[in-house]
């Protein structure tokens, strides 16, 4: 068990995955990272705009020097798509994509076992969208509208019957990059100067062989946390089970007040000075958002540092720093079999401590609790 885990440790820490710079015309591919292999470089024309998607939440946000945060928005006066036109936004999308035979009988559904007449839901949050659950005779499926442009953000199927139409399997990830490609043109979907290709992957699993599409937002170099586009597509079937496109117009991130790496390092260094071996494995500056009520349409994000320091060479931490600040957010560390996690309030008030074991017959894997900031999953 001690070697095993102690495998995972040098697994988790010390691999980092490069991320891959889309270019005007192509999709490249890092060549940083031993799982470069893993993607394919291809030649596939991608459209390119200047001009933002009807997606992209647009920049109505306030720019704070003198507060814990840097960026601050409230979506909620643009939100004017009736729950009318979202449903007919969501019944106009399926209709263009998926083949008529798995439509018969479309209609919106409420939650539960049992299908009952139901209607949408709106979320105001910094991702205000019209969610509803879309059924047929042959399909279910989620769908969600932008609360202001009507396009719709998200989409994912989780059951479709494949006896009632002809299909096409992928059988390549150049293939599946094509398929992708033609879905975004199709539907008219753009990717914009500061979409970063992160490549494709086959997921080959027994029963549901597919393909994973990922690309991320980032400005000036920063990857945004709540900025990505993601496919799923069901290799055998040649359907997408999964799209997601969120993202946030941002028109600048001021770095006159951000903290050099140097400073944040050494305040890494002295904050987990256990050892006199603590050695700095990677730090990287990104914008997040920071923790809300999802129930309230404020949002807010921070600029920070993510610093992965190895500590004696055995147990690995990652802290999460206010750029601006240098304030500790968060640490987060592993001890053995053990998960510790430190908080340190937002505000400075008292630390919190958290502890989860992992039994020593489950798979390794990291839990990462609760932070103070919300840090957007890269893949659903």
């Amino acid at each position: 068990m001690g070697k095993n885990v102690m495998i995972c440790l040098v697994i988790v820490t010390c691999i980092v995955i490069s991320c891959n710079v889309l270019t005007e015309n192509d999709l490249v591919t890092s060549t940083k990272s031993d799982a470069s292999n893993r993607f394919v470089t291809s030649d596939i024309n991608v459209p390119r705009s200047t001009i933002p998607d009807s997606c992209v939440y647009p920049a109505t946000y306030d720019i704070e020097y003198n507060s814990s945060y840097l960026i601050r928005g409230n979506y909620a006066p643009l939100i004017n798509i009736s729950e009318e036109t979202a449903v007919d936004a969501a019944f106009a999308f399926l209709g263009e994509y998926l083949p008529e035979e798995l439509l018969t009988g479309l209609r919106v559904v409420g939650p539960g076992e049992e299908y009952f007449p139901g209607s949408p839901m709106l979320s105001t949050d910094c991702w205000p969208r019209w969610m509803m659950t879309l059924v047929s005779d042959f399909i279910e499926a989620d769908v969600y509208v932008n609360a202001l442009s009507g396009k719709v953000v998200k989409f994912t199927m989780s059951s479709y019957d494949t006896s009632v139409f002809e299909y096409e399997p992928i059988e390549s990830t150049e293939e599946a990059e094509n398929y992708t490609i033609a879905f975004l043109q199709s539907q008219n979907y753009t990717l914009l100067p500061d979409a970063v290709y992160d490549g494709v992957t086959l997921i080959d699993e027994p029963n549901n062989p597919h393909y994973n599409l990922h690309f991320h937002q980032e400005i000036n170099g920063i990857p945004i946390s709540i900025g990505y586009i993601y496919f799923k597509i069901d290799a055998t079937y040649g359907l997408i089970e999964h799209f997601t496109y969120r993202w946030i117009e941002i028109d600048e991130i001021p770095l006159d007040r951000v903290l050099p790496i140097d400073d944040i390092n050494n305040i890494v260094l002295e904050a987990v000075n256990e050892t006199s071996e603590n050695t700095i494995l990677s730090t990287e500056l990104r914008l997040n958002q920071i923790g809300f009520d999802p129930d309230l349409p404020d949002f807010e994000m921070l600029l920070v540092y993510e610093v992965t320091v190895a500590c004696g060479g055995v147990n690995p931490k990652l802290c999460t720093i206010d750029a601006l600040s240098g304030e500790i957010l968060s640490i987060e560390q592993l001890i053995g079999s053990l998960f510790l996690t430190v908080y340190v309030q937002y505000l400075g008030v008292a630390a919190m401590l958290m502890v989860a074991v992992v039994s020593s017959g489950a798979a390794y894997k990291f839990v990462k609790k609760r932070q103070l900031y919300a840090t957007i999953q890269q893949q659903e």
